[in-house]
């Protein structure tokens, strides 16, 4: 049935199909717009712009670096600090925990007061 479809569709309207599949496909596998669940570039957002923030705080010009296995961030070329108690598991930052997530934020909303 699909074929024959296929061969009775003008060209325009298969490339709008097309079009359709390669955009809506991706964001279901990932589950985003089912879920609304954040990305792992959120969670590193998140990581960069708070450690970025406590480096300041500390008095270091900038944020250089963070260790998911070592559950670890870095500021200018100094020691390493320790990520929030509980954002790192199994050598990485889960993403898709919400737990995880609601801690980034957390330090996020703690270091900006």
């Amino acid at each position: 049935m699909l074929r024959n479809l296929m061969w009775t569709l003008p060209l325009s309207k298969m490339l709008l199909i097309l079009f359709a599949v390669v955009l809506i496909l991706p964001a279901l596998e990932s589950g985003a717009v089912l879920s609304g669940a954040g990305t792992e570039v959120d969670c590193v957002k998140l990581i960069i712009s708070s450690g970025g923030t406590e480096c300041t705080r500390e008095g270091y010009n900038s944020f250089e670096d963070y260790n998911d296995k070592w559950c670890k961030f870095r500021c200018d070329s100094d020691g390493w600090r320790p990520l929030p108690e509980g954002v790192c598991y199994g050598g990485r930052v889960d993403c898709a925990n919400q737990g995880v997530r609601e801690k980034l934020l957390g330090w996020s909303r703690d270091v900006e007061q």
